[in-house]
């Protein structure tokens, strides 16, 4: 991962303001060229700055804001480039940093190099597309407390437990010569998996109403003719979606 990276980080379209992304050792140095800045920019600190392209020509006035490696994303020394949100603008100023130095980022890539770079886990990193593409309040919530790490916690809790007890097991019938201890051990033992056995079986449990959430579910209301249906669908929107006769 020497190479660095740019890539829009908002969706394509017209709005009031874009941002594009670089991530990579030549973030700040690129930086400097476009914006024809001798001097670095502060760490979190939002600065303005004209944005120029390879001819000179001014591309964009736009809002820097720096982060710098590991305190960044990415874990790497990462630049926010908050531009007018024009489809060309954008395109301009990735193609300007593209030819300066740096490649147009891989799908997911911002997310991988945050993997690689011990910012989030593998669990994490999955929840951000997840986060992004939530169809409900309720999936938002989950996905967002699984990036902060709860799943995850939950996840450590059961590991370390198991490898205690395997630690434990292996000490008694490897090293200590008092066997009287064994039986009392072998108890805790079952106590112990018995217990992550459950938190387990909570966790698949908590998957199948997670799956609901964020794919959303297909229902269909059948029945004859003027029998309640539209009527029982508004009642469950708690609207009027549904035109009654």
């Amino acid at each position: 991962m020497s190479d660095t990276i740019v890539a829009p980080a908002t969706p394509p379209g017209y709005g009031g303001i874009s941002i594009v992304r670089i991530s990579g050792n030549l973030s700040t140095r690129l930086t400097k060229q476009i914006c024809k800045r001798r001097s670095s920019f502060s760490h979190r600190r939002p600065t303005l700055s004209s944005v120029y392209n390879s001819d000179g020509k001014i591309i964009d006035n736009a809002v820097f804001t720096f982060f710098e490696n590991p305190h960044s994303y990415t874990g790497e020394d990462v630049l926010e480039i908050s531009c007018h949100g024009n489809p060309i603008v954008v395109d301009q100023i990735v193609s300007t940093i593209c030819s300066s130095g740096a490649r147009l980022a891989d799908p997911g890539e911002f997310t991988k190099r945050a993997f690689l770079n011990g910012k989030m886990d593998l669990v994490q990193a999955e929840s951000v597309s997840k986060l992004i593409e939530s169809r409900s309040i309720e999936a938002a919530n989950i996905n967002n407390k699984i990036l902060s790490g709860s799943l995850s916690k939950k996840l450590n809790t059961i590991k370390e437990s198991i490898v205690g007890v395997l630690a434990e097991l292996e000490f008694e019938f490897d090293i200590s010569e008092n066997e009287s201890l064994i039986p009392n051990l072998i108890t805790k033992s079952h106590k112990v998996i018995n217990n992550n056995i459950l938190a387990c079986e909570n966790l698949i449990d908590s998957y199948a109403s997670g799956l609901l959430f964020n794919r959303g579910a297909r229902v269909v209301i059948y029945g004859n003719p003027n029998v309640g249906k539209s009527t029982l669908l508004n009642a469950l929107l708690e609207k009027d979606r549904a035109i009654t006769s």
